[in-house]
């Protein structure tokens, strides 16, 4: 994202191409893509598809989950391990604006209030 906010669309481009290609690979193999960050999320799913257009961009795109998104995917299938070491005590979250723009909602937030 710091390329293309900088305006170094031919950089971002480099840069998304070979991010695309080991991506792809792993999509390839059977992976999901879970992204930590809300902004790195909203680069392979929002802006790659415009830097690098096409079907293995495509297929990649469908595999990139938010970590929360992903997180309460599997609890939704029965599948979160939730027998954690201690509990998670109290906390504040805050909802990054690149979740908002992803139409993402408050998936983490959800998550730490199982």
């Amino acid at each position: 994202m710091p390329a293309l906010d900088g305006g170094d669309v031919a950089g971002a481009t480099r840069r998304a191409r070979r991010n695309l290609e080991s991506l792809g690979r792993a999509v390839a193999a059977g992976y999901d893509v879970v992204v930590p960050g809300p902004t790195c999320s909203r680069m392979l799913k929002q802006e790659y598809p415009g830097l690098v257009p096409g079907p293995a961009t495509e297929r990649v795109v469908a595999r990139v989950h938010d970590l929360g998104q992903y997180l309460g995917k599997l609890h939704a299938e029965g599948k979160l391990d939730r027998r954690f070491a201690a509990p998670l005590g109290r906390v504040a979250y805050h909802a990054p604006c690149h979740l908002r723009v992803q139409e993402i909602g408050f998936k983490a937030r959800d998550v730490l209030l199982l």
